[in-house]
């Protein structure tokens, strides 16, 4: 079994889990990622997609930002109440910020789902950071810069593929995505190798969970 993440991610945890990050963004965006080793990964799953984010190792190595940015918080409604923070075992899991997310200005994401999530504000970026999606162990983040999260959205995508003990038998869900629209989205389509599916935006959140075994190809917004 492996989990797949889409955008810029990092997966920590421990067990049977296999992990590998993908980079890419919700509309052939730039993305950039690191391993649970530090490692920066990028890894196009759309088309025109470029990688590592603008600044490299030296973006994602930001001082931690002190307050939201005028532009996250009128485009994301989330971000205009007090914040929650992050909680401490999930700060330890995900260990050093990335683009300077500031944990204390976490936003939990509020999706009836086992895992949780948060959008958080980063140096010119915005992240999600979720913990035990899908029944994983760890933690995980996905950033884009602000302005592609304004154009595009932001989501956290997982897949869970069984090993060869698996072939053949159904796989039940098995694809969670879990995102953040801006203000003026009502539903993101969501398109995979030929196969498009519409979610409703609601309270500026989607969420999908089916059984395809493979990461979208990209993401369009519907607006009013």
């Amino acid at each position: 079994m492996t989990d797949l993440r889409t955008n810029a991610g990092r997966r920590l945890g421990a067990g049977p889990l296999a992990a590998l990050v993908l980079a890419a963004l919700l509309a052939a965006a730039p993305g950039c990622g690191a391993s649970g080793a530090g490692r920066p990964v990028a890894t196009p799953v759309a088309p025109g997609t470029a990688a590592p984010a603008s600044g490299g190792l030296a973006g994602m190595r930001a001082p931690v930002v002190a307050r939201v940015e005028p532009r996250q918080r009128d485009g994301f409604a989330l971000l205009r109440s007090h914040p929650e923070g992050l909680p401490p075992r999930t700060r330890r899991l995900l260990g050093r910020p990335l683009f300077g997310m500031s944990w204390r200005l976490a936003q939990r994401i509020p999706v009836a789902l086992p895992g949780r999530y948060w959008l958080v504000p980063a140096r010119r970026h915005l992240c999600v950071v979720e913990e035990g999606s899908l029944g994983s162990p760890g933690a995980g983040s996905t950033c884009a810069t602000t302005a592609d999260a304004l154009a595009h959205g932001l989501a956290d995508i997982t897949v869970k593929r069984r090993g060869s003990a698996g072939a053949g038998a159904p796989v039940g869900p098995a694809r969670l995505i879990v995102g953040v629209a801006p203000g003026g989205a009502r539903a993101v389509r969501v398109h995979t190798r030929g196969r498009v599916r519409t979610v409703p935006v609601e309270n500026g959140t989607f969420v999908l969970r089916d059984a395809l075994v493979a990461p979208p190809d990209r993401f369009e917004l519907r607006r009013r």
